[in-house]
């Protein structure tokens, strides 16, 4: 390649001699206009090679000024375009790598992304700017994110869609590849809530027991949505909100309720 630069260079400066010799000339009618014309084509050709080959070795950080003066590179150095960690080596001492063939793979691993797969159903609720909070599967640690991007494309099998958002990385506590269990936030409000074994089932109400005035009274509650151990209260009655709720031991109290009725 570099030889080839310096014989383009040099094709390139004679020609454009030559053309500006024809070009004057032309202009003392001592030669024909077409010599010119053929001159100029010739010289325009040779600076499109010579200024191909330049930048190919620019892509490859070698130095053409020390090319021309005669200082041919024996290696080169290839700069990774990210900083991080590499992950997959595709090559080995001595090895012809074709073009388009990748050498090495490299994780940025201070900044990762996290790619979600949402159901098809449920694609039209998650918009961008909505938080994500995940965890790892050999971790119950909440960590955090936000949608950044929704794919365009549906999975014909698993009729489900890509979501995507960034996960920064300064621990290293999570490895590229990790599997995931995530959830999108895709509504918040403040509500009344009790943990679900505090909700009892009689017939076809639901109940809680408060404690009032020494005694356990039966409450009748309305559920709402029961989410990661918790289940919505839906205008709870006001003595709920008044007196202390059992939250354990619920059931043995129904039971001791039922045998003294």
């Amino acid at each position: 390649l570099q030889q080839k630069y310096m014989e383009a260079k040099a094709q390139t400066d004679y020609y454009y001699e030559e053309y500006k010799r024809q070009g004057e000339l032309t202009i003392e009618n001592a030669a024909s206009i077409k010599k010119m014309q053929k001159a100029k084509s010739d010289y325009l050709s040779y600076e499109a090679q010579y200024q191909s080959l330049k930048a190919q070795l620019k892509l490859l950080n070698v130095d053409v000024e020390k090319i021309e003066k005669g200082d041919f590179a024996q290696y080169f150095y290839l700069t990774a375009p990210i900083s991080g960690v590499v992950t997959r080596v595709n090559a080995n001492a001595g090895i012809y790598v074709n073009p388009g063939t990748y050498v090495f793979e490299i994780v940025n691993d201070k900044q990762l992304n996290l790619e979600l797969n949402v159901l098809e159903k449920d694609l039209a609720r998650v918009e961008k700017g909505q938080k994500i909070v995940f965890q790892t599967l050999n971790s119950n640690k909440n960590f955090e994110a936000k949608v950044e991007r929704i794919g365009g494309t549906i999975d014909d099998e698993e009729r489900s869609a890509k979501v995507f958002a960034t996960v920064e990385n300064p621990g290293q506590q999570f490895i590229s590849g990790m599997y995931i269990n995530a959830k999108i936030r895709i509504e918040e409000k403040n509500v009344y809530a009790l943990p679900e074994e505090a909700i009892l089932e009689d017939e076809n109400r639901s109940m809680v027991f408060i404690e009032k005035d020494n005694q356990y009274i039966n409450v009748a509650v309305t559920k709402g949505i029961t989410q990661d151990g918790f289940c919505e209260v839906i205008q709870p009655d006001q003595q709920i909100l008044d007196y202390p709720v059992v939250i354990k031991g619920g059931y043995y109290l129904q039971s001791v309720l039922e045998i003294t009725e």
